[in-house]
Parts: structure tokens; C-alpha cells; sequence
């Protein structure tokens, strides 16, 4: 069974900031700016690789992602998107469609600067100037879903013990037809840190749902869990609260969200048994 999304603790999500930028001036330009875009906006995988420019966009208070809700899919590698160029897949029409209701038409802001709570120390993101120098030559990140998970394997191996010792310990990923060890970083661990990191800095639950697309609190108390909020999902229980009135529907969107099941699979009674300890 594969495990949960986590955050990374904070030695690790500075460890993971400095690898991505290193992976950037060293000329993989795309591989460090989808770790960075998980990092500060809390995409999902495949919301990060259809990502575009014509997404991103000025205001007064700065940059923002303006996700439309149903985006053209521009992906054209390893014979196109199979998430929304496929039969029976949630885009089958040639677009990238929100996950959620509440995911549509949805705005997230793109931080200029993020606060390293490991090394008290408030830093700049440099992500809007680091994408533009990128789609000024780029239309695309010109690869599909399926790269996603090595990029970040490859990305947090810069950083291999730093992130190893703070996070998941190691894990053996096949790549290339070869197995090697890496950090045990998975893509969802990036929306996840973006998460507690936005929760560290007091961002309040009803504008997180807004920004990360989700329907109902469940998932933003799992990730305030692991940084200790008193006022999170462990108070709760310590007063009765947060009995289990899941429908079964919401468990499995939860059991996806938390990147324990693929988007759109379906689990019989006895397969949703197997994580009632994870949901509870």
C-alpha cells in the first residue's frame, strides 16, 4: 500500500527549495520550476504539468494563477495526455477539467517571497521571474503525468540526506528500467508542504479551500496535523469531535487526495476496509 501525502518538516522543504534552484542555474529549468510551482501553489500532477504562462497573471497585489476550470490540453509527448485525450477519462474532449466543483475558475497567488521557518529566514521565491525566463522560449514543459514522480525523485536526490533524514527515509524507484534509491519524496508531498506551510503562516481555513480546490476541511486538518495546531483535527478528537459521517464517495476523494489511489479509481467495500484506520 502506498503511504499518505506528507509534508516535508522544515529542514526538508528548505533542503527541497535549494535543490530545485540548483536544478534551475545548472540548466534543467523545467524540472526545478515544477518542484517550485508544487512548493508555492500547491498544484496538483496534473495541474502542474499542463501548466502554461497564459495561466499566470498580474494584479495590483501581484502575480496570481488564474485556473479556468477547463484548460486546452497542450501536451503532445509520448503519444499526448492520457488524462485528457482518452476514453473514459475525466477530459476525453481535449481539456483539462478541475477536479472539483470548487476547483473551478480558481486563483492562487504566486508568493514573492516564503519564510524558511528551519533557518528563520525570510527569502525570495524568485518563481514569476524564473517562469517567464523559461515560457520566454518555452510553450510547454514538454512532458506528460508520468515524469512528474521521477523529476521529483531526481530533484530531491541534490538534497539526498537532508530530506531523507527529515522526511520518509529512502525509497527504490524504477527509472529508466534501472532501480535506484531516492529520497522518498512523492509529487503529492508537494502540495501537501505548500499546505502546512501556508497553515504555519496563519493563512485561515476558508481561504486555503479556496486556493487548494477543496470542497470540505478534512484534508487541510490531516496536514495541520503534522505541525501541531492545537486548533486542528487532534483537539477535535481530544473533544469528540470528527466522528465518522464520511460518505463513501468522500473517502475515496480523500484517499486521492491524499495520493493513495489514482484519480477516477473506484474501490470495492473490502478495498475501502483496508483504509478505514488511515480515514479514521
Amino acid at each position: 500500500m502506498s503511504r499518505d501525502a506528507r509534508p516535508l518538516p522544515a529542514k526538508s522543504m528548505a533542503a527541497m527549495v535549494s535543490a530545485a534552484k540548483e536544478e534551475i542555474y545548472q540548466g534543467n529549468e523545467h524540472w526545478g520550476l515544477i518542484v517550485l510551482l508544487g512548493l508555492f501553489t500547491g498544484f496538483r500532477k496534473r495541474v502542474l504539468v499542463h501548466f502554461t504562462d497564459d495561466w499566470l497573471q498580474e494584479t495590483g497585489d501581484g502575480y496570481e494563477v488564474h485556473f479556468a476550470g477547463a484548460e486546452q490540453c497542450t501536451i503532445a509527448v509520448d503519444g499526448g495526455c492520457d488524462y485528457c485525450n482518452k476514453p473514459g477519462s475525466r477530459g476525453q474532449d481535449g481539456f483539462l477539467k478541475a477536479k472539483t466543483g470548487q476547483g473551478d475558475k480558481r486563483t492562487v497567488p504566486v508568493p514573492n517571497t516564503w519564510y524558511d521557518t528551519y533557518n528563520e529566514e525570510k527569502k525570495e521565491t524568485e518563481l514569476v521571474e524564473l517562469l517567464d525566463m523559461y515560457f520566454k522560449t518555452n510553450d510547454t514543459w514538454g512532458i506528460n503525468r508520468r515524469s512528474v514522480g521521477e523529476i521529483v525523485w531526481k530533484v530531491a536526490s541534490r538534497r539526498h540526506d537532508d530530506i531523507k533524514s527529515n522526511h520518509q527515509g529512502e525509497a527504490k524507484r524504477c527509472v529508466n528500467g534501472k532501480y535506484k534509491i531516492f529520497p522518498d519524496v512523492q509529487v503529492h508531498d508537494l502540495r501537501a508542504s505548500w499546505c502546512a506551510q501556508c497553515l504555519r503562516m496563519g493563512v485561515d481555513d476558508t481561504t486555503m479551500m479556496d486556493w487548494g480546490g477543496w470542497k470540505k476541511p478534512a484534508m487541510i486538518n490531516h496536514y495541520r496535523s503534522f505541525i501541531g495546531d492545537p486548533t486542528g483535527s487532534e483537539r477535535e478528537k481530544v473533544e469528540g469531535e470528527g466522528q465518522d459521517t464520511m460518505t463513501t464517495l468522500e473517502k475515496v476523494e480523500q484517499l486521492q487526495e491524499m495520493g493513495l489511489i489514482e484519480e477516477g479509481q473506484n474501490l470495492s467495500a473490502k478495498e475501502l476496509a483496508q483504509f478505514e484506520q488511515i480515514l479514521s
